[in-house]
């Protein structure tokens, strides 16, 4: 695991580097602060894309830390982030309703206003976070699509569709 380079020891393998360094960031405390001071770029105001697999252990071990990352991803346009939710605890968030409400509305509204698919990579984990009893309220607002252009209906329901039968028909 470890390397000697005679002068000081590095790990051969940066996965490892990574968990201990989530490990580490859970254990300072005010663990929001300490990553937006120590991964974001501050002249670009952006994720670092080598804190990305920081991040993901990171919301592994605390899963609350998803919905304010989810939020800086809408913020600044950075749909990488989104792929958190690939590794965030699911049971957590049957608890947190509200929580689990908020990261799905933010993803999906990300993707509708930019007129875009949500992406293959994590989008059977998005419906995860299809919110309970939602049903009624998500299939009246894609019947009120007809205001909308033609090409932003069919992203909006193409990534609806692709959602409610993820959630419909689970693993």
């Amino acid at each position: 695991i470890l390397v000697d380079n005679e002068e000081y020891l590095i790990f051969d393998n940066t996965e490892f580097q990574e968990y201990l360094a989530a490990k580490a960031l859970t254990r300072i405390g005010r663990t929001e602060q300490i990553i937006f001071d120590l991964a974001v770029d501050h002249h670009l105001g952006d994720i670092l894309s080598s804190w990305i697999n920081v991040l993901s252990y990171l919301v592994e071990m605390k899963p609350n830390l998803l919905l304010p990352l989810i939020k800086y991803g809408c913020r600044t346009k950075n749909a990488d982030l989104f792929e958190l939710i690939r590794y965030a605890d699911i049971n957590y968030f049957q608890t947190n309703e509200k929580e689990r409400k908020d990261i799905f509305d933010s993803i999906l509204s990300f993707y509708n206003s930019s007129n875009r698919l949500v992406s293959n990579r994590y989008e059977k984990h998005l419906s995860n976070f299809f919110p309970k009893d939602y049903y009624q309220e998500y299939i009246a607002a894609l019947k009120s699509l007809d205001e909308l252009s033609f090409s932003k209906t069919v992203y909006v329901k193409a990534t609806s569709i692709t959602i409610l039968l993820n959630h419909a028909l689970p693993q």
